[in-house]
């Protein structure tokens, strides 16, 4: 049996390794955040907030960082707008990748792009930034305490940081009734990680820890195998890892345990993406802009907060 910190250190090298598969990061290479791709609604308007809200709080000229730029797409952005950058991501091909796209800015030494790990210390300066940004990479990091300090430690007297995650819990993610099932069984048996995509009932047994040592199952039951238990949609991943889940109480709860003081918050403005089926989108645009209206209506915003598609905080290092 491994120890704790040996689990620990495989699923890191997993995650490690998941990101330096070219198959797998080919993908995000070819992403656009544009409105010509409906599916990817959220991660959009996800962006342009965290865009908004840097512009706010930010001066042009100051010096960001930004951990787990991906591909880089955010990274072009905030170049042009004026903003110093430093990069850094996990994957040695993505940080290769937004190299080759940001030519001109890392010639001028406005942009710098490093191979690093959010789990461990960070190579950078005390106080070296006056903002410092993520968006959709909190989920893989599985050492928070250890992020969150580097994060507080990097950052400048009242600096700024932007956090931005997809919500574990939005309403389009759990509103089938599989995936509702596995979202009840998340919140009750207050589960911290996921483990697939995965929403048969078979997955939601196994894969939530205090279900599956209450059921006293190992998965190889007859009955779990049976055609209502694997039934649905099998989404295993193809790396042996696994990832936070993490909705606004959490997040907040995260952000809170550092004592940095909260400036502003959003949920991206998204409840449900765009849909092909052209009955679906104009209902899902009318949900939109109905929830969107109530959210304005401080009653609603208990809930509303944490079933939008994003949850994006701006705070302030006390």
């Amino acid at each position: 049996m491994f120890k704790k910190s040996e689990k620990l250190n495989i699923v890191k090298k997993n995650i490690k390794g998941l990101w330096n598969h070219e198959a797998y990061v080919k993908k995000y290479k070819n992403v656009k955040y544009t409105n010509k791709n409906p599916e990817l609604d959220h991660m959009l308007n996800r962006l342009k907030t965290v865009h908004k809200l840097l512009k706010i709080n930010v001066r042009k000229g100051s010096n960001i960082l930004e951990l787990g730029f991906g591909a880089g797409q955010s990274a072009g952005l905030f170049l042009k707008e004026g903003y110093n950058y430093t990069g850094m991501d996990i994957s040695k091909s993505l940080v290769n990748f937004a190299k080759s796209k940001n030519k001109k800015f890392i010639k001028n030494k406005k942009a710098s792009f490093y191979v690093g790990s959010m789990d461990n210390k960070l190579k950078f300066k005390n106080e070296q930034f006056d903002a410092v940004i993520i968006i959709g990479a909190l989920q893989y990091v599985m050492n928070l305490k250890r992020c969150m300090k580097e994060i507080k430690r990097v950052l400048k007297k009242r600096g700024i940081l932007i956090l931005a995650q997809s919500n574990s819990f939005a309403i389009e993610q759990i509103i089938a009734p599989r995936k509702f099932i596995k979202f009840l069984m998340v919140v009750f048996f207050k589960e911290k990680f996921t483990y697939s995509y995965s929403t048969t009932l078979k997955s939601t047994i196994t894969e939530i820890i205090g279900l599956k040592k209450l059921l006293k199952v190992n998965g190889n039951e007859r009955w779990l195998n049976s055609k209502l238990f694997i039934s649905g949609d099998y989404n295993p991943w193809n790396f042996k890892g696994k990832r936070h889940i993490l909705g606004y109480d959490r997040i907040k709860q995260i952000l809170k345990n550092y004592n940095f003081n909260f400036i502003t918050y959003s949920f991206g403005g998204v409840f449900f993406n765009s849909n092909k089926n052209i009955l679906l989108n104009i209902i899902f645009c009318i949900l939109n802009i109905l929830l969107n209206g109530l959210h304005k209506l401080k009653i609603f915003n208990f809930i509303l907060n944490r079933i939008g598609s994003s949850n994006i905080f701006a705070l302030k290092k006390s």
